[in-house]
């Protein structure tokens, strides 16, 4: 016996297969239903992940361009500090190029002045000399004349003392003496002798 025999022997025969089918049909179609229903809140349930994540994605992207530029802007003050920091140390480095270069020149020129000057003060100290040994020589024939009681002893002592007198006038017209040399302490002290000299020369004389 197959279902439409077990069918037919129901109480209601074909009505009851209608029925069936009918319940049958109306289940299918509300499981349909309710899976297309299912399907859809998951698609919606996906779609909205997935904007939440194109949003999140969009903020990410956002927040990455703020962030290199604000690199950026950090970069270039970063690179302009630097230059200017650069530039100053090659500026101060010129300058104290400048500076030393100048400092060798003052220092070159020094050291030639004061090898002239060194020269110019041996010189000096040979002239010095030079005369020493000429004054000396003129004092001791002059010592002589004198020592030796002769006539013209007076004559001597009165001319040296004019000739003398005016040479030391004119020295000090020109500015080359502020004093007569035996009043200066520095010639007493260098040339004793001829200090002594000269004032046994200038004191006055007995008449005779």
């Amino acid at each position: 016996m197959d279902v439409h025999e077990i069918r037919a022997g129901m109480p209601g025969g074909l009505s009851s297969e209608s029925s069936w089918e009918a319940g049958y049909r109306r289940g299918f179609h509300d499981a349909q239903v309710g899976a297309g229903a299912t399907d859809r809140a998951q698609l919606a349930a996906i779609e909205k992940l997935l904007q939440r994540v194109l949003a999140e994605k969009s903020e990410l992207g956002a927040r990455v361009q703020t962030l290199g530029e604000q690199l950026a802007v950090h970069d270039r003050a970063v690179s302009a500090d630097l230059k200017k920091g650069i530039d100053d140390l090659q500026r101060r480095a010129t300058c104290a190029e400048l500076e030393s270069e100048a400092l060798r020149q003052d220092l070159a020129a020094l050291e030639d002045k004061l090898t002239r000057r060194s020269k110019q003060y041996v010189e000096q100290s040979w002239q010095f000399n030079r005369s020493r040994v000429f004054m000396d020589a003129t004092r001791k024939v002059l010592e002589a004349l004198l020592q030796d009681g002769a006539a013209e002893s007076r004559r001597v002592r009165e001319l040296f003392a004019q000739k003398y007198t005016e040479q030391v006038q004119r020295a000090q017209l020109k500015g080359l003496v502020k004093a007569a040399p035996e009043a200066s302490p520095e010639f007493a002290e260098a040339m004793p002798s001829t200090r002594k000299f000269i004032l046994d020369m200038l004191r006055v004389l007995p008449h005779r």
